[in-house]
């Protein structure tokens, strides 16, 4: 911010400068990272994704439990040298587009009355991004007016200048630079401008990625420093500091580039930078860190906070797929702290997904890394892989611990089968979840082998076919929620395709539905049951509802009803994939999440047909109550929290 106020002439980079916490050593070269290259991935542009081991700095011991010691990164990036292919500058000439000079008057952040001017940049049509202490309040924005196009043509005269107004009155959300109880804020100001200068200037698209940066990466800072016409950092812009909610780096910068954008060499959307450091660096606030505090203040009702939320792709590699949702923090504070709070709360909830991974177990070496990154962004605690193989699974979780430095992950198969042959697995993070695998009683084990010369013994219908192609294996999982001991049988199945499976697939729901009557008057088994996976069967069809008609409640009711989709493939794009648990897990009716609309990895389909299907069980009783079942979070609640409704 280039401030006329008289305070000892300094910026509020100079007068926000603190000591560097202590980093440790930096890794100077590219061999001391580990640098390896993957694939080219799908989006708006073309980037090289690589794995990289740097150390990530600072972060809390409780951040991730999926992690060993949170060094891996994955983040987008072009080289590690200064060539750049052509549609580097054409890609920043876009970015720079959305940049604009902010001049504000009234009072200030601190309470001064003046003139002054920041840097900001849009994040959607209409909406405005910069640092809190160049908007710092609704009176002062209103007083306010964006400048675009203020820059300099190849000549040295001036572009035409736009020139807008702000209307926090439609939309406005701050996070000061000190929050509430003197700690450390996200000085982050969104506002609403007149008009939609985005359908002319475009807008730098909002990113959750945590690990979107690595050390030593190039920053790429675009600015009008002391209100001067726009000008780019993008020499000696290295990192060098790092941890969950800051990112510090050598890119140049004034008094006046407050609230510029800070971008990796893919112009991915970084930081928003705000203050320099006293060791001669520059800082900024990561956006991931926004966004958790913008999905906090969602749930707790703010509109606005849940319209800004919305503007956000992808996912928060440490807080996982479904984010800070269900977890409890510090309520009266909205900076620094309160997202900490955040990413320390992997204790209060599990997370589960059930993924049809098509022909894991036959072309597992083609699919090993790509699923594998998709595991890592998600960051859940149990994976049920439906067409798998130990085989596959085994060699999956290797790579995750080698290759992604993940923590150690536990293998279990449904049957003992050649790999050539289809079958369920489970995968889990040992640190946080444990899983065993368990015999079903007798009785139900001789319904599960039956085949139609079977039938008339049993007295059931006849059909054609063995009921089960794929084993239906019961696994037990406990974990700690909360610090309460939770517990509940796991069952995966994959039922038979196509319509002459329909039989089969009635008949199989009636064992698995009567299974689970029989167990629950065995007390060596819980009464806390999740059966999911591939059931190749709408609810509509019907073929499910032996299993409805038991108690069990079918989690993917709502979306079915919104005409969500798993099976993805033309002309059969329909929901077939399904978990259905016990009423004692869902007592308020909720259902569950399925990877389709907010926050999806689009790279789902480079792997399968299918979506994953997902799950939280977040705890609700305090920590010294008595152990009770934990309640999923639903798809239906995280739309009403996304949009701050109750």
């Amino acid at each position: 911010m280039a401030d006329s106020a008289q305070e000892a002439n300094l910026s509020f980079e100079q007068q926000m400068a603190v000591e560097r916490p202590d980093a440790g050593p930096v890794p100077k070269s590219a061999a001391d990272w580990g640098i390896k290259d993957l694939a080219i991935l799908p989006g708006d542009v073309q980037k090289t994704r690589r794995l990289r081991s740097p150390k990530f700095e600072g972060l809390p011991a409780g951040a991730s439990t999926m992690f060993e010691q949170l060094s891996v990164t994955l983040e987008q990036v072009v080289g590690s040298n200064d060539l750049r292919p052509a549609w580097w500058l054409e890609e920043g000439a876009a970015r720079s587009r959305a940049v604009c000079k902010i001049d504000a008057s009234g009072v200030d952040y601190k309470g001064r009355s003046g003139t002054w001017s920041g840097s900001g940049f849009l994040v959607a049509p209409g909406i405005l991004c910069t640092n809190h202490h160049v908007l710092n309040s609704k009176e002062v924005a209103a007083r306010s007016r964006a400048l675009f196009d203020f820059a300099a043509l190849p000549d040295g005269t001036v572009r035409q200048v736009s020139t807008f107004r702000l209307r926090p009155d439609l939309l406005f959300w701050t996070s000061p630079v000190v929050a509430t109880g003197g700690k450390g804020g996200l000085d982050v100001t969104f506002v609403a401008l007149e008009g939609q200068p985005g359908s002319t200037f475009g807008s730098i698209p909002l990113l959750r990625q945590a690990f979107v940066v690595a050390d030593e990466d190039k920053l790429n800072v675009i600015q009008h420093p002391n209100g001067r016409l726009k000008e780019v950092a993008i020499r000696n812009n290295t990192v060098v500091f790092q941890n969950t909610q800051v990112v510090q780096y050598q890119s140049d910068t004034e008094a006046g580039s407050s609230g510029a954008p800070v971008m990796n060499d893919g112009w991915e959307l970084v930081a928003l930078h705000h203050a320099a450091k006293k060791d001669k660096s520059n800082e900024g606030i990561k956006f991931s860190a926004i966004a958790a505090a913008l999905e906090l203040e969602a749930q707790t009702g703010n509109a606005d906070a849940a319209r800004l939320f919305e503007l956000f792709t992808g996912t928060d590699e440490l807080a996982g797929f479904f984010g800070t949702l269900g977890r409890a923090v510090v309520q009266n504070d909205s900076g620094m702290e309160r997202v900490v709070d955040a990413y320390n709360g992997e204790d209060q909830d599990l997370d589960i997904g059930f993924w049809n991974i098509e022909w894991f177990n036959k072309r597992w070496q083609d699919k090993l890394d790509s699923v594998a990154r998709i595991i890592v962004e998600m960051n859940l605690d149990v994976w049920v892989f439906v067409e798998s193989s130990l085989e596959a699974t085994e060699a999956l979780a290797r790579h995750l611990e080698t290759s992604y430095q993940t923590k150690s992950w536990g293998v279990l198969a449904s049957q003992d089968a050649a790999s050539e042959r289809q079958i369920t697995t489970v995968m889990w993070n040992k640190s946080s979840v444990g899983v065993a695998a368990k015999t079903w009683p007798d009785k139900v084990e001789r319904w599960f082998q039956v085949d139609s010369r079977q039938f008339d013994d049993l007295g059931l219908e006849a059909v054609h076919g063995k009921v089960f192609d794929r084993y239906p294996a019961l696994y037990e999982v406990t974990a700690k929620i909360h610090g309460m001991d939770s517990t509940f049988n796991l069952v995966p199945i994959h039922l038979k395709a196509k319509d002459e499976g329909s039989l089969r697939r009635q008949m199989a729901a009636r064992l698995l539905a009567e299974a689970v009557a029989e167990l629950a008057q065995d007390p060596g088994f819980d009464n806390d049951w999740i059966i999911g996976g591939d059931a190749n069967a709408t609810l509509a069809s019907g073929d499910l509802d032996a299993l409805t008609s038991v108690g069990l409640t079918a989690l993917t009711a709502q979306d079915a009803s919104d005409k969500q989709i798993t099976y993805v493939k033309a002309p059969f794009k329909s929901l077939i994939d399904h978990v259905f648990i016990s009423p004692n897990l869902v007592p308020d009716g909720r259902d569950f999440m399925i990877v389709a609309l907010d926050r999806t990895i689009d790279r789902f389909l480079e792997v399968s047909d299918h979506r994953p299907i997902l799950l939280r069980l977040a705890a609700t009783a305090p920590a010294d109550a008595a152990p009770s079942v934990s309640q999923p979070l639903t798809e239906d609640e995280a739309r009403r929290l996304s949009r701050g409704l109750r």
